[in-house]
């Protein structure tokens, strides 16, 4: 059990939270269980592509070697057989039901993407369920898991051209806003709360380079997010080197979660993973409890250098050139430079990078932040968040509903654009002082 394996200790206490929180409890209306008797063998690829995203970030590993470490290796023994139970126990409830489609909760965690390739195998459609990045509403895609990128990147390439509206531009301010001023109650997590602004700390020479890493284990192992590289630290110094940069003038913000335990784990693998690589290269590092200020280091630094993470909008709106050296939810939005590969790197521009439009950078940031937050997520009306637990539920569109389910496909809450970039023109040209009032 997933739970069990991330808070150990109290098996009793889990379980009865558990069921306590589960939908029997809200309803008991043609509710199914388990049967943990009926269980089915499945081929050693199918396992491992069950386990093996769940037992990456219970361990919270980061350097990809480790992905064989025992302790990787026995939490993904001791889940197998839930895995085997749930799959089985699917096909046989979709069949006894009949089912023509299928609502299931994420998919990337060992039980739900049994679920889901149990699902695959009976040609079922289906969809995965997740909160959204801001809160409000339900993030649903169509026959993936919950990480897939092809939902996103399909509404990002349909109105990366599409100039955004007065009222549109307002609401992506206004959400901005909240992130530099660590407002966003309705996330999952939110850092760097009792921020000071401090000055650029290193003292070496060429461009500043501020290195702004994310925790990857969620990602690994699964087919959207992979990259043809990710040993990171690696990966850095060849942007750094490409960037004509020296070690000496960068600045690794480690993230504030490597000090903080998930579960029963620590961030001591990834935190170890990049102090003891800054400390080799004589990389200034900061700690992740530290209380320096992530927005002010970006205002401060020339170039901002990241593995995926979302200070991409934050480094944009601050105007400084983003470059990401992984898979991420914004390579398609053409505001940052997405540097995945030897070949990538290779045949990346760097002058160009370096002389692209920050105003352009920030319109086509505009633009992908409010399909990301407003289209991509769906039903925000309906479904309206007080806290990251706790919701308010109306009435669903229904037929809007059960287009999307015939369609396999988003239908966005909002379907509207501008017909000119005026509207765009007048925020975008405001000095960053005056661009959320």
């Amino acid at each position: 059990c997933y739970t069990l394996e991330l808070r150990p200790g109290n098996k009793k206490k889990e379980c009865a939270k558990c069921k306590v929180g589960s939908l029997y409890s809200y309803t008991k209306k043609d509710s199914s269980f388990i049967d943990p008797k009926l269980s089915e063998e499945l081929s050693p690829k199918t396992l491992s592509y069950c386990v093996s995203s769940s037992s990456y970030t219970l361990t919270r590993i980061e350097d990809p070697k480790h992905k064989i470490h025992k302790s990787v290796q026995a939490i993904q023994k001791r889940l197998e057989p839930a895995v085997k139970i749930a799959y089985a126990n699917t096909k046989k409830w979709a069949r006894d039901n009949e089912l023509d489609f299928v609502f299931y909760f994420n998919g990337r965690m060992d039980v739900t993407r049994a679920i889901m390739m149990s699902l695959k195998e009976l040609t079922i459609p289906f969809s995965s369920l997740e909160r959204t990045f801001i809160g409000h509403g339900i993030q649903l895609n169509f026959n993936q898991h919950a990480l897939s990128l092809k939902e996103l990147n399909k509404l990002t390439k349909k109105f990366e051209d599409k100039p955004l509206n007065k009222q549109q531009l307002l609401q992506v301010n206004h959400y901005i806003a909240k992130r530099f001023s660590k407002d966003t109650t309705l996330e999952w997590r939110t850092y760097n709360t009792n921020r000071v602004d401090r000055k650029w700390p290193a003292q070496g020479s060429g461009p500043r380079i501020l290195l702004m890493p994310s925790s990857k284990n969620e990602g690994m192992g699964n087919e959207d997010w992979d990259n043809t590289w990710d040993e990171f630290p690696i990966i850095f110094e060849k942007i750094i080197g490409k960037l004509k940069g020296n070690f000496d003038n960068c600045v690794l913000r480690s993230h504030p979660n490597w000090g903080q335990n998930v579960g029963n784990a620590s961030g001591k693998l990834i935190y170890d993973y990049y102090k003891k690589w800054c400390e080799l290269r004589g990389i200034h590092f900061i700690e992740p409890n530290d209380t320096t200020s992530s927005h002010f280091l970006m205002q401060e630094s020339d170039i901002v250098v990241l593995n995926g993470s979302t200070a991409a909008f934050e480094a944009c709106f601050v105007e400084k050139p983003v470059v990401s050296c992984s898979r991420t939810f914004y390579q398609e939005a053409g505001f940052a430079d997405i540097v995945i590969s030897e070949e990538a790197l290779r045949n990346w521009d760097v002058e160009s990078f370096l002389n692209r439009c920050p105003k352009e950078n920030l319109r086509k940031l505009y633009r992908f932040f409010y399909t990301f937050a407003f289209r991509y997520s769906l039903f925000q009306r309906e479904i309206f968040s007080e806290s990251p637990h706790k919701f308010i539920y109306l009435d669903l569109d229904i037929e809007r509903f059960e287009k999307m389910i015939l369609a396999k496909e988003i239908i966005a809450d909002d379907l509207d654009f501008h017909i000119n970039s005026e509207e765009e023109n007048k925020i975008i040209n405001l000095p960053l002082s005056h661009r959320f009032q």
